[in-house]
């Protein structure tokens, strides 16, 4: 009886553990899928993020649609504050602009985040806005 559960525990865990397997990995590229605004799909541009690991320190840079970004990233827990968010001052089309500005606003202040099946959810709730990813080969 004993021998049996020690086998059930082992596939249990195995299970459970292939699960989770970078889960809350953020390393790495991602392509937009959508942005929700309080609950309301807005039109995609071209945008991606991505995030890197170097000193123990997650820094962040992509494409908002029109302008570059780049900032330091702190996660705690399933949250993400990114700090020094900085872009680029080119000028697109009103609607562009627009997206831009649902999108860059996602990032700023406290976000949370959720990673499944390599796609990932950032979601500032204070601003009902919500991204979408996919992560990129």
């Amino acid at each position: 009886m004993k021998n049996k559960l020690s086998i059930l525990v082992f596939f249990v865990s195995i299970f459970v553990f292939a699960g989770c397997e970078n889960q809350n990995d953020l390393s790495g590229n991602w392509q937009i899928d959508s942005l929700i605004q309080d609950g309301v799909y807005q039109q995609i541009a071209v945008s991606d993020i991505s995030f890197l690991m170097e000193d123990n320190q997650f820094f962040v840079a992509g494409n908002s649609g029109v302008n570059r970004f780049n900032g330091i990233v702190k996660v705690q827990g399933n949250k993400i504050i990114i700090e020094n968010l900085a872009s680029t001052r080119m000028m697109g089309s009103e609607e562009e602009m627009e997206y831009e500005n649902l999108f860059l606003q996602t990032l700023t202040g406290v976000s949370t985040f959720k990673i499944k099946d390599n796609k990932l959810k950032i979601i500032n709730a204070d601003k009902k806005l919500e991204l979408n990813f996919f992560r990129k080969n």
